[in-house]
This record gives C-alpha cells, sequence and structure tokens, in this order.
C-alpha cells in the first residue's frame, strides 16, 4: 500500500533479522494526526501498518532517533488538542510494542524541531515551543534515562523545520524557517564534546516574500 503522511518521523532498522526495514510513524494526512506505524522491507520493496501494542499519541512534527535497535519519538503537535508534546515513546520492532521510559528530568514541549545522537545522547535542537522559536537544548542521555540542559558557546539561529545529520560526533543543522517569511541555508555544527559549542558554516539568509509570491 502507499504511504500518505506528512510531517512523520521515521528509523531504519539494522540488527540482525531485520535489516534495512524503515518504520515510519506520526505525521499528518490532510490535517489528521497519526498514531500508526508503517514498515517499508526494501528486501521484498513491500510495506504494510504494523499491527502495535502499547499506546502512542498521534502527532506530527516530532524527532527521531535510533537507538539498541528501537525507535525514539520524541515531542511533536497534535492538532486535534492543539497540546505541545514533550514526551519520549520508543518503538520495539522485535515485538512492535510502545513504552514510555522513566526520566529524571524533561525535554521542551516542542515541535518542527530536530535532533541528533552522539555517544547515547539525544540533543534536542531548535523548534516552535509554546513561546514561539527556541534556541535552547536538551540532552537525553538515553543508558541513564536523564534529561538535562546544554549549555553552549557560540550562535545558533532560531529556527524550525531543518535537518540534521551526525558526521564524525558533530551534529550538522541545515536549512529551516523562522515562521514568517525567512528560509535559511544556514549550516550550523554543534559540538557536543569536549565542549559545547555550536560554529557557524553559512550564515546567508534568503528572504521570501509570503504574499505576493516571488516570480524568481
Amino acid at each position: 500500500p502507499e504511504l500518505t503522511r506528512d510531517t512523520h518521523a521515521m528509523f531504519v532498522q539494522h540488527t540482525v533479522g531485520n535489516d534495512g526495514k524503515s518504520y515510519v510513524f506520526g505525521g499528518g494526512d490532510d490535517f489528521v494526526d497519526l498514531s500508526e506505524v508503517y514498515m517499508f522491507d526494501p528486501a521484498t520493496k513491500a510495506g504494510l501498518t504494523l499491527s502495535v501494542s502499547g499506546e502512542f499519541m498521534g502527532r506530527h512534527a516530532g524527532t527521531s532517533c535510533t537507538f539498541g535497535g528501537k525507535g525514539y519519538f520524541m515531542c511533536g503537535y497534535a492538532s486535534s488538542i492543539r497540546h505541545f508534546f514533550n514526551s519520549i515513546d520508543i518503538f520495539d520492532p522485535a515485538d512492535n510494542s510502545w513504552s514510555s521510559p522513566i526520566t529524571i528530568g524533561d525535554l521542551i514541549p516542542n515541535t518542527y524541531l530536530t535532533s541528533g545522537l552522539v555517544d547515547g545522547k539525544v540533543y534536542e535542537i531548535g523548534g516552535t515551543t509554546t513561546i514561539g522559536l527556541t534556541n535552547k537544548m536538551k540532552a537525553y542521555d538515553i543508558p541513564k534515562g536523564k534529561i538535562s540542559d546544554v549549555i553552549t558557546t557560540g550562535h545558533y539561529t532560531h529556527r524550525n523545520s531543518m535537518a540534521s545529520v551526525v558526521l564524525d560526533g558533530k551534529i550538522y543543522t541545515l536549512g529551516g524557517f523562522d515562521g514568517a517569511s525567512i528560509m535559511y541555508n544556514t549550516n550550523e555544527i554543534f559540538t557536543p564534546t569536549p565542549v559545547n559549542a555550536v560554529k557557524s558554516r553559512i550564515q546567508n539568509v534568503l528572504d521570501v516574500s509570503i504574499s505576493p509570491n516571488p516570480t524568481s
């Protein structure tokens, strides 16, 4: 079956017996928040909606990572109840189940954020909170179950809807939107250790006219 949704999260499973399978969860379909989990198997080129156990509240524009063969879905927004989430939900493809970890500390209620996993810690980066755009960061230490504030040096641009990738222990955050009229081509690099620091490689912005639309 075809998958129709946007602002979803996903992870790719690389454990024995599940190699290369992609799991998609969360997201929206025509302004309806989705809770279904969709799996695609590249070996058979087939996908299906899974029957799962446990609870997952349908929402969109969260962020995710893979750790220990499980998918971690964090934050997001539910349009039906107008709620910003700071929760963490874990999907285990071994038995297609959802669970919620017990943590010390809390993430920022956030949506349209990004994240990166370095040395067992997920870093919550950027996004939109209940009071607007944020450049605050939180770190979720998965093995310890501890969430803490991240104090950084350098500058990080307030924005949402950006992409990120981890390379050589650094988190690269690219692009994004200021929520009004500016689309960024900014590439900012976060180095978790030994000193938390953000470095800008490109600090250009593109002004976009919303109405009327640009002609070039």
